[in-house]
């Protein structure tokens, strides 16, 4: 008996998340592709959301499922993210490309490498106005 009556509330639980499915899979669908800009992995993140959720749904652990699937679309399409991202350091890194460390090094300077400026041209070097003097200039001016 008991067994029959888990297999119900089972098959109910699996009816409840049909109709959530039904109602939120093009709204993940669609949060999805703003995150990763591709309809097929938009749809890949989507499947993956409802799969995660399943399990905590069908244990009553999900409250308000909406924001819980939101943030499984986004935490798996991060996750994603992340893991191209450290596959690509390790591929640059195993084929000996040194991109990301020329970020770290810094440039050797030579003696006669360094650059002068005219004074004109700097900034700096302009002379100044009539009206900047200072005051002793000024005091000492003829009417």
């Amino acid at each position: 008996m008991t067994a029959v009556v888990g297999d119900l509330r089972e098959q109910t639980r699996a009816e409840e998340f049909a109709a959530v499915f039904a109602e939120h899979h093009q709204e993940v669908r669609r949060l999805a592709y703003a995150l990763c800009g591709d309809w097929a992995r938009a749809d890949d993140a989507a499947a993956e959301a409802f799969a995660r959720t399943w399990p905590k749904w069908r244990r009553g652990k999900v409250d308000d499922v909406r924001p819980y699937l939101r943030r499984t679309v986004v935490n798996h399409v991060r996750g994603r993210w992340r893991r191209r991202a450290t596959e690509r350091r390790e591929e640059h890194h195993h084929r000996g490309d040194d991109r990301g460390s020329a970020l770290t090094r810094t440039r050797p300077t030579t003696a006669g490498s360094s650059r002068r400026r005219s004074s004109s041209s700097h900034p700096g070097n302009v002379p100044p106005s009539p009206s900047g003097t200072s005051r002793t200039a000024r005091s000492t001016r003829q009417p």
